[in-house]
């Protein structure tokens, strides 16, 4: 945790006064889709405006993306209530996309519906 924190908050400069958010989590369940264990995550948020947007390349993107390669390096988890960049094939592997499917077409074998992929994922590169 140490580690990912320090390559994390070096990577990554807040304005002057901003605060990160560090939560300590240890989930209880277990959803088939997310890929948790049973250790203690970090829950690391910032919660500003365009924080992680930057001038650079990655489509602007690229504080966001550090934090996201950072957190699955880590075997850590993201959470999709925020900007979210990986290919549908990262996507699969990191969200268990064979039970995924399986749900899927069990509920909307037909497709009317978009995929969480489709959904969550701004795949701005």
């Amino acid at each position: 945790l140490m580690i990912f924190l320090r390559e994390t908050l070096s990577g990554v400069t807040l304005p002057r006064g901003k605060p990160w958010l560090i939560m300590p989590i240890r989930p209880k369940t277990f959803p088939t889709n997310f890929p948790l264990e049973d250790t203690l995550y970090l829950n690391l948020g910032v919660y500003l405006k365009n924080v992680g947007v930057d001038a650079g390349a990655s489509g602007g993107f690229g504080k966001t993306k550090l934090v996201d390669s950072l957190a699955f390096k880590y075997k850590g988890a993201k959470m999709l209530y925020s900007s979210t960049f990986a290919t549908e094939k990262e996507y699969n592997e990191r969200f268990n996309g064979k039970a995924y499917d399986q749900i899927k077409t069990k509920y909307d074998n037909t497709g009317v519906f978009k995929t969480v992929f489709e959904k969550c994922f701004n795949n701005v590169y």
